[in-house]
């Protein structure tokens, strides 16, 4: 930590590169598991020169979102498919730029002490998840490396005054909003919407807000639009009817997978978020006076544990 914090720069893609890079050349394939069907699928869109239709053993298969087949297919343009280097290195690269943003996000907007900082970086970027998925093709990592980039720009706008906030950096973030939906689904993308929504009422909510919504929104449907067009019925019958509305929750009941998302996984979140909730509160109706002073940083804590 000492050395990072000296080096700057340097010293945290020294670090990354460190924990990651050398065992992209020993990678393990498992015989069950996604990401064998992902690598299939892109070589396949390969073999047919196709960017936008995806198929498995030559027919129609649409149950994921078309991010991770893009960003595959350019790393193989680069690297080539003789191993399973250029799938990792897409992992790699959006771990590293989300562990880039949390790391100066936490610095200089949430104004965390430098070691705090680096803890946040370390926690995510060496956590099991992270590790787990950057050694697979597996659309996880992407996902949580947007929302984390996501998470920071986001967070910053709640810091800033409006005026601060220009329309070019709320529409970077309605964008990458948009791109979310990209990864596995757009209801990743409605539910982060709403979430940035809530966070930014009633202070942030001006007309350059909504229009960088309605641009993220319209980026959102961008990525799907060139499928429908070219295989629109089995997009629909797969993708649609089956993927997410047939599939809910892996083989349970809805609310046997949507109970326990909202309620017990998300404790060690929810709970500072209602803390603050209840203080903010109090501050607002008994002691309005002091509204200005000492409401501010509990808001900001609010909205990011509610974001989050």
């Amino acid at each position: 930590m000492k050395y990072v914090e000296r080096q700057g720069v340097l010293g945290f893609i020294f670090l990354y590169f460190v924990c990651y890079v050398p065992f992209f050349f020993y990678p393990l394939l498992r015989l069950t598991g996604d990401e064998k069907t992902y690598i299939a699928q892109t070589l396949e869109m390969i073999e047919r020169s196709a960017w936008f239709t995806q198929t498995m053993a030559g027919d129609s298969y649409y149950y994921k979102g078309p991010l991770l087949f893009w960003l595959s297919r350019m790393s193989i343009l680069l690297f080539g498919q003789e191993s399973m280097f250029p799938f990792l290195f897409v992992n790699w690269l959006c771990l590293g730029g989300a562990l880039w943003t949390l790391y100066m996000t936490s610095k200089y907007t949430w104004k965390f002490a430098t070691y705090w900082s680096q803890l946040l970086v370390v926690a995510l970027g060496l956590s099991v998840s992270s590790y787990t998925y950057i050694f697979a093709a597996q659309m996880e990592i992407l996902l949580i490396s947007l929302t984390t980039i996501v998470f920071c720009l986001a967070s910053k706008t709640y810091v800033l005054s409006d005026k601060k906030n220009s329309f070019l950096f709320q529409a970077v973030i309605w964008i990458l909003i948009g791109v979310v939906g990209w990864v596995k689904s757009p209801i990743n993308s409605v539910l982060l919407a709403v979430s940035h929504i809530l966070c930014s009422y009633p202070g942030n909510i001006n007309p350059r807000f909504v229009l960088a919504t309605i641009l993220g929104t319209l980026f959102g449907f961008l990525g799907y639009i060139p499928t429908l067009v070219l295989d629109g019925q089995a997009f629909w019958e797969t993708y649609i009817l089956v993927e997410s509305f047939g599939k809910v929750g892996n083989g349970v009941g809805i609310w046997t997978a949507l109970v326990p998302v909202f309620t017990f996984l998300l404790m060690p979140f929810m709970a500072p978020a209602l803390l603050s909730y209840v203080w903010t509160c109090y501050l607002y109706f008994v002691r309005s006076a002091e509204r200005p002073v000492l409401s501010r940083q509990l808001e900001v804590l609010r909205k990011c544990a509610l974001l989050y």
